[in-house]
């Protein structure tokens, strides 16, 4: 039967990593421990929600960032839109019909994303941007 050696002084990082995880995760707030009292502020104002704005997403496009048209836009969102945008938004932007955003699916792309979690990424079909002459950059 053969013998396997432990190395010591791996196993003492992997247990003080393990350790310092254990710390930061007693400061990570969930719905375990989460305090709204902790956050609430009387003086703070519910957005507005389910608005008839007559604004879509697509009106905004090329808008400027801190155009007022964005707020007007958010004040159309629903509740049930806003859940399900963010619910729903791991390999996909879900439809949003109080503001005419439609649902998007990216299953897939040159990173092969769907693979992030077997350790089988293949790299190979990422574009690559090659400048051969010095002169051209």
């Amino acid at each position: 039967m053969a013998t396997k050696t432990i190395n010591v002084d791996m196993l003492a990082k992997m247990f003080l990593a393990g350790a310092q995880n254990i710390e930061a995760k007693k400061e990570f707030i969930n719905n375990s421990n989460y305090n709204p009292e902790d956050y609430n502020n009387e003086e703070d104002k519910m957005p507005e929600t389910g608005a008839k704005n007559d604004i879509e997403l697509a009106d905004l496009r090329g808008v400027d960032y801190d155009d007022a048209k964005w707020d007007e836009l958010l004040d159309n969102m629903t509740i049930s839109d806003m859940d399900t945008v963010i619910a729903l938004g791991g390999y996909q932007t879900a439809a949003a019909s109080s503001v005419g955003k439609i649902q998007t699916i990216d299953c897939d792309g040159p990173a092969s994303i769907n693979n992030n979690f077997t350790g089988c990424v293949d790299y190979s079909c990422i574009p690559v941007l090659r400048i051969p002459d010095q002169d051209v950059r």
